[in-house]
């Protein structure tokens, strides 16, 4: 028999009607993939789902006293919060926060904990600027600490920059003792994908070397006679 050449196999049309065949024989192969893919998803999900607890707290910045508003004062307030945002992770910032804690955590490990950004504004006013604290920790209590020290020492460090007290806390952070969790069915759908997807490859792969004979056409091919 005549040697094929990979690159004449992997350049040949698929039949998808010989490849469901192939599929359906090697059954087995397929199956076994995608229930190790979602064995991997509960050893993911229990791995990855120690207790962690939220709290958010929220402020705004306002660059006006008054009700007399200009369009430069919303585009100052709007910046003075991007501003604020830069100081509240600052190391500075975060330094103290860990002293709080009694040093309980780094710098850089309450630096992953926090997400700080701007929120809409709807809720409030139409021209305040809210920024929302976000802090996910392994206690409840210190992921509570985590957002009001931001918060308070942020506002007193922006009032000795400014000289003014623009910065108004408006929730301090909640207490959630309730752990969050990794979404099982989230995780499961991926890896569930992921556990076809390599199948499909698999079979690809399986039916572009495959040199079995198992058409005339393949006669004519292979062995050049004419069926």
């Amino acid at each position: 028999m005549e040697n094929i050449n990979f690159e004449e196999q992997i350049q040949k049309p698929i039949d998808l009607k010989v490849l469901f065949s192939q599929i359906l024989n090697r059954w087995y192969i397929y199956v076994s993939i995608i229930l190790a893919c979602l064995i991997a998803c509960i050893v993911y999900t229990n791995a990855s789902s120690y207790p962690k607890y939220k709290s958010s707290g929220k402020l705004y910045i306002m660059s006006w006293d008054s009700e007399n508003i200009t369009t430069s004062q919303i585009s100052i307030s709007g910046q003075l919060a991007s501003d604020f945002i830069g100081i509240m992770d600052d190391e500075i910032i975060l330094g103290e926060v860990a002293k709080e804690l009694d040093n309980k955590y780094t710098v850089n490990q309450i630096k992953s904990f926090i997400k700080i950004d701007l929120v809409s504004t709807s809720e409030i006013n139409t021209y305040s600027r809210i920024i929302e604290v976000v802090a996910v920790s392994p206690k409840a209590e210190d992921s509570k600490k985590i957002v009001d020290s931001i918060s308070s020492i942020s506002q007193k460090k922006f009032v000795e920059i400014m000289g003014t007290d623009c910065v108004k806390i408006i929730r301090e952070g909640t207490l959630n003792k309730t752990p969050i969790k990794p979404s099982f069915t989230r995780n499961l759908l991926v890896f569930g994908f992921l556990g076809v997807l390599m199948s499909l490859a698999l079979a690809v792969v399986l039916y572009l070397i495959n040199n079995t004979i198992s058409s005339s056409e393949d006669v004519e091919k292979f062995l050049e006679l004419t069926v």
